[in-house]
């Protein structure tokens, strides 16, 4: 992904047990963790993630299930993996 600085960007991505049941967003059966949260953070809704640009830079931000069950978000093909986020300053 790239995004601008100061902008936000919602992801859809649903959490899945190992024996395939939707968790939904999976609230508290997650671990996300950022590279740099000086340029990227994140919020967790009802509908998925929010990704939100703080200053310009690359992040990578991971999701995995706390017991590492499967994890899979679906609107940007990662399953268990990282994705990397470069943030571009505002114009």
């Amino acid at each position: 992904y790239t995004m601008v600085a100061k902008t936000r960007q919602s992801i859809g991505f649903a959490v899945f047990a190992s024996d395939g049941e939707n968790l939904r967003t999976g609230r508290g059966d997650i671990l996300i963790r950022l590279s740099d949260p000086t340029v990227l953070s994140y919020e967790i809704s009802p509908e998925g993630l929010v990704l939100v640009a703080v200053a310009a830079g690359t992040a990578t931000l991971r999701v995995e299930r706390a017991d590492k069950s499967i994890v899979r978000i679906p609107d940007c093909g990662v399953q268990g993996g990282e994705l990397t986020v470069t943030v571009t300053s505002a114009p």
